[in-house]
């Protein structure tokens, strides 16, 4: 028996696909200073997730803002501790 060999892989890409528009939306948004929040809703799977990570990476690499976010998916889940542990995962970026 020989090593590994080329064994095929698949590898699923974190690109974005056909959402441009709504990153610059969003981008445009909070570059303006007029947004103090926003609420993305949608079904299930549909990359709203992904959509908002992109925006808030790309935007965090150009000024080093930090950006908190929640699920509120759960049904009976204390929403001051959602908020807990958002504020939580703030400190910890900055130890």
């Amino acid at each position: 028996m020989g090593g590994l060999g080329n064994r095929p892989t698949f590898t699923i890409s974190n690109k974005l696909y056909g959402r441009q528009q709504v990153v610059e939306e969003i981008a445009k948004l909070y570059e303006s200073g007029d947004c103090n929040g926003l609420v993305v809703h949608g079904r299930a799977g549909v990359g709203k997730s992904s959509l908002l990570l992109q925006v808030f990476t790309d935007i965090s690499k150009r000024d080093g803002s930090y950006f908190l976010r929640a699920k509120f998916e759960q049904a009976g889940v204390n929403p001051l501790a959602v908020i807990s542990s958002m504020f939580d995962a703030l400190c910890d970026a900055f130890v």
